[in-house]
């Protein structure tokens, strides 16, 4: 089989969507240039990540300064055209939404690269955070929406369906792939985990707003659980926020189905490589990492050998979800 090359981007929503989205086709169009693949952006990296905002929204009080403050937000944020608050796709209004679609799906074509994008997406008067894949050949395949967002993000983005939770087939330089998503704090629900592993993804692709450094040992366990490439993608904003240095230091990384951190890392004007140390990943600065894989179901049937947490490492009970127990665990 031929190799394929993935890229993970490690940049910051613009001032506007508008222009956002051109420096979506910039980047999109260097990793063309260097052979990439598929491209994996960030959490929200389409309509922006509030961080520090508040919404002046209290228990039991919201105050209209803070009714304007979302609703600028919400003016920010994407509209797909798609009517459907399951938000699996296939239900878009012909000539429907702000444009953006077409624009992902004209630059896609345009460089050849499988772009898959975290966006805040507006339906009616519900923002939903999401991703949405992007095929050259095919447009808008896929896109997800998280099912559970985080914290006071509830306050302003809603719970997607868990009809969303499909795997992606497709072919990345003509080799078949199976890719699936998981958003940020997603990956902290095992049932939800277990739910991509069990459609067997090879790439799992994490866009995060998570910038700690214990977030890299998540894509690390994750990688080793679910024996296949893991991409992790967040951004880098140097803003201060509520006393931070910085808004967020990044920490994008790619790893291996045998949990390395691997890849080489460029800077964000798309010139100059470093190798990556086994324990580290992009910090605090823009940029992106690439890896080219020689042979991706090669390495994840090795990797294999001993774990397959839905096939032979699954074990001989099942979860009764109504209790909590285990049937089958000290049974004889």
């Amino acid at each position: 089989m031929p190799p394929i090359r993935l890229s993970t981007v490690q940049a910051r929503t613009l001032p506007t969507l508008s222009a956002t989205l051109a420096q979506l086709s910039t980047i999109a169009h260097a990793a063309s240039k260097r052979g990439v693949h598929l491209l994996l952006f960030p959490e929200a990296y389409l309509g922006g990540y509030p961080r520090g905002k508040s919404f002046d929204a209290l228990v039991g009080s919201r105050t209209s300064e803070g009714r304007d403050e979302f609703w600028e937000y919400a003016r920010g944020c994407v509209d797909l055209g798609d009517v459907s608050h399951e938000g699996a796709g296939g239900e878009y209004v012909v000539g429907g939404g702000d444009g953006t679609r077409e624009v992902l799906e004209g630059t896609a074509r345009e460089t050849g690269v499988f772009l898959v994008v975290g966006i805040v997406e507006r339906v009616g008067g519900t923002l939903y955070c999401g991703v949405v894949y992007v095929c050259p050949r095919e447009g808008l395949v896929g896109k997800r929406r998280k099912l559970m967002p985080t914290g006071t993000e509830r306050v302003i983005w809603g719970f997607g369906s868990s009809a969303t939770l499909k795997a992606i087939h497709t072919k990345l330089n003509n080799v078949p792939v199976v890719l699936a998503a998981a958003i940020c704090w997603e990956n902290y629900m095992p049932l939800l985990r277990y739910q991509l592993y069990s459609q067997h993804v090879q790439i799992y692709l994490a866009p995060t707003a998570d910038g700690r450094e214990s977030w890299i040992s998540t894509m690390r366990h994750i990688a080793m659980e679910g024996r296949c490439y893991v991409l992790g993608s967040n951004q880098y904003v140097e803003e201060e926020v509520k006393g931070d240095r910085t808004g967020c230091e990044g920490g994008s990384c790619i790893v291996d189905p045998m949990g390395n951190l691997v890849g080489s890392v460029g800077n964000a004007e798309g010139v100059g490589y470093e190798p990556l140390t086994k324990s580290n990943a992009l910090w605090g600065r823009e940029g992106y990492i690439d890896i080219e894989i020689a042979d991706l179901g090669k390495d994840i049937g090795k990797a294999k050998m001993d774990m397959d947490v839905v096939g032979h490492y699954k074990g001989p009970w099942k979860v009764v979800e109504a209790s909590g127990a285990i049937e089958g665990v000290g049974k004889k």
